[in-house]
């Protein structure tokens, strides 16, 4: 299955769907909506997840835990959310959690991948 022009990213996507069905779909999902939303991002694996970097610097990722992933922005904290939806006290980064597909939409990670600068 090639998806990314990053032979990392493959080999982690489908080693997701043999383990977890329902992280795939969510991953696919998510990266998706990354690359549609900023197409100049580039996705790789490091940390233990997808990480999206943008001229060099890492803007955020996705990464896969027992009970959940979660998609990380860097500089979260910058951003808009008036809803309090983005978890996270540190200084600069935020994520947001997902159990579900349905998350994606409910959780807004559309309107927060958009934020990204």
């Amino acid at each position: 299955m090639k998806i990314s022009n990053s032979e990392r990213v493959n080999q982690f996507l489908t080693d997701t769907s043999s383990t977890n069905s329902i992280h795939y779909d969510m991953l696919i999902e998510v990266r998706a909506l990354f690359l549609k939303l900023k197409p100049n991002l580039v996705d790789d694996i490091k940390y233990g997840g997808i990480v999206f970097e943008q001229s060099g610097d890492l803007v955020g990722g996705i990464f896969t835990y027992k009970n959940h992933i979660s998609i990380e922005f860097s500089n979260g904290v910058q951003f808009t959310d008036p809803k309090k939806i983005l978890l996270g006290a540190g200084k600069h980064r935020r994520h947001i959690k997902l159990t579900q597909q349905q998350d994606i939409a409910d959780q807004q990670c559309l309107y927060f991948i958009n934020q990204i600068k």
